[in-house]
């Protein structure tokens, strides 16, 4: 599966959402011109990163490689499509199990 490079899906995500980079300066106190580079490709710290993408109302996950196609699948599903309702699970959970030792906090 091929999957956009990180500092392209926070380009398209602040298109999307019609901001230009300067209305992100007040929601991340990162300049416009350091917003463009890190759109640009710029390697960036991920403590710089998760501000910016949490101003664009987002999140940054990490999925394991071999499930990205289901993920990609959940994301691309269009509204109402039963198969991806809350109350029914239809990933397979034993495919996480290797990860059910790690801690997950969110330190919001």
């Amino acid at each position: 599966m091929m999957l956009l490079p990180v500092a392209k899906q926070v380009a398209a995500l602040r298109k999307r959402l019609r901001m230009e980079q300067r209305a992100l300066e007040p929601l991340t106190g990162l300049k416009q011109p350091h917003i463009a580079r890190i759109e640009g490709g710029q390697d960036v710290r991920l403590s710089t990163l998760e501000k910016l993408v949490k101003a664009l109302g987002a999140a940054l996950v990490v999925v394991p490689r071999d499930r990205l196609a289901e993920v990609q699948a959940l994301l691309n599903a269009p509204p109402g499509d039963t198969r991806y309702d809350q109350g029914r699970d239809i990933f397979d959970t034993e495919a996480f199990n290797p990860y059910a030792d790690i801690e997950v906090r969110d330190d919001d």
